[in-house]
């Protein structure tokens, strides 16, 4: 259908975001609807979210410049999902230093599992559907066996890493 790389994989992501809001509606317990919360101080939030974002982006760069723990050998993967887990580190201190709860990151007691089950869900719709709108591309299970490897093991924490840079609070909560 399409022969360029960028609107099929658009057009993958919509389609997970519409399977996501079927999810949502089928099963509102899952990300259930809360009043907004409001924090006594704002603008404190808000440095210390930033301040986490900027440390992000810093680690990174020392990442970029060579500085992190060495990824050779057989346990090469290992070794960069740490140095992954370092680069968002700074996310993980804006949670703790906060003092709010956790559910105000989207981390509620007991709704982390079904979570990452339905984005995982969620990565299955995606790639097959970006695997029918390609032309040329291979089929989803070939995709699939290429995708989820052992040698990949950095890119999936970078990929849970990035979901905590929202700290923001939503109502889909």
């Amino acid at each position: 259908m399409f022969q360029q790389h960028y609107p099929p994989l658009a057009a993958a992501y919509l389609v997970a975001l519409g399977v996501w809001l079927l999810i949502n509606h089928l099963l509102p317990s899952i990300w259930p609807r809360k009043p907004a919360e409001h924090f006594q101080h704002p603008w404190i939030e808000f440095g210390l979210a930033l301040l986490g974002g900027i440390g992000i982006v810093l680690l990174g760069q020392l990442w970029s410049a060579g500085i992190r723990v060495p990824e050779h050998g057989v346990f090469g993967p290992i070794l960069a999902s740490i140095n992954q887990c370092l680069i968002f580190a700074p996310i993980l201190a804006v949670l703790i230093l906060r003092r709010q709860s956790w559910s105000t990151a989207w981390l509620p007691k007991g709704k982390v599992p079904f979570r990452l089950l339905a984005g995982i869900a969620l990565a299955f719709v995606a790639v097959t559907a970006y695997s029918l709108l390609r032309d040329g591309a291979a089929t989803p299970w070939a995709m699939f066996g290429r995708i989820w490897r052992y040698d990949h093991l950095d890119e999936f924490l970078d990929t849970v890493g990035a979901n905590f840079q929202d700290l923001s609070y939503s109502p889909l909560q």
